[in-house]
């Protein structure tokens, strides 16, 4: 078991600070119980913020929200190695303020400890989310990834994933008006933007995926910049898993009956 562990939980203002860390500290200590626990806190509302200890090994930070969790978690690391220099053999949890969701609670409380000790042999510890079918992303290759709500992860895995903000140009991806959103040619695969379009704004392009954001609603001029936005992080996020299974490196599943994970 990991001797040390590193909490980064990014937020955006801190309306949900408290109920987050009320879910996750109680559960990192009951799945790694003997460990030390350090904390930072990455708030990307506050990008002048200057360090502030709120309590022993607990810290708040500013972050730019330039890519929302991802580069909070690279600013949450960073200034972990700064800090303290964790070890090789060091644990992170990653998560950002949505833990404190409703719907989140249970896959956050009910972590089993056996399935987030294999983020010490080198895996991805998470929530799976899967599509139908691989698609194709910006020249790499994706069928399943870890839900960026939360993550756990060894040092070195992070280190071979690192940057988690990956900037993307937009003009290569959104067209300019709302009947035209993705662009073509696009470096999203169709079956891609099929699966995005079905699932952020309801358009059924594919009996086999109907699952839909819980904020599902049309594309429109007046939410198009939002979505661009969100779909950057998603981007980011399919892009982890993608590198992740680019090296081999296994995803561990936390629901409550795992998903059957692609060999490699």
């Amino acid at each position: 078991m990991p001797r040390e562990i590193y909490l980064v939980l990014v937020e955006f203002g801190r309306a949900r600070e408290q109920a987050a860390l009320d879910r996750l500290v109680p559960t990192v200590r009951r799945i790694f119980p003997d460990a030390t626990l350090r904390t930072a806190i990455v708030d990307n509302a506050e990008g002048g913020l200057r360090e502030s200890a709120i309590e022993d090994a607990v810290h708040r930070i500013g972050g730019d929200n330039s890519m929302h969790e991802f580069s909070g978690w690279d600013r949450g690391i960073a200034w972990m190695d700064s800090r303290y220099a964790p070890p090789p053999d060091a644990t992170f949890v990653l998560a950002n303020d949505t833990v404190a969701r409703a719907d989140k609670h249970d896959r956050v409380v009910n972590i089993p400890a056996e399935r987030a000790a294999a983020a010490a042999r080198g895996a991805l510890v998470g929530w799976i989310d899967e599509y139908p079918r691989p698609v194709e992303l910006f020249g790499a290759s994706v069928r399943q990834w870890i839900d960026t709500s939360l993550l756990i992860a060894g040092r070195g895995t992070l280190d071979r994933l690192r940057p988690l903000a990956r900037p993307l140009d937009d003009d290569s991806v959104f067209g300019d008006n709302r009947q035209n959103f993705f662009r073509e040619p696009s470096p999203l695969s169709p079956n891609y933007r099929d699966y995005l379009s079905t699932y952020f704004f309801g358009e059924r392009r594919d009996d086999q995926f109907r699952h839909g954001w819980y904020a599902q609603e049309p594309v429109t001029p007046v939410n198009a910049d939002a979505f661009k936005a969100k779909l950057r992080s998603v981007f980011c996020e399919h892009l982890l898993g993608a590198r992740a299974r680019a090296a081999r490196i296994p995803l561990v599943d936390i629901r409550p009956e795992p998903l059957p994970v692609d060999p490699f």
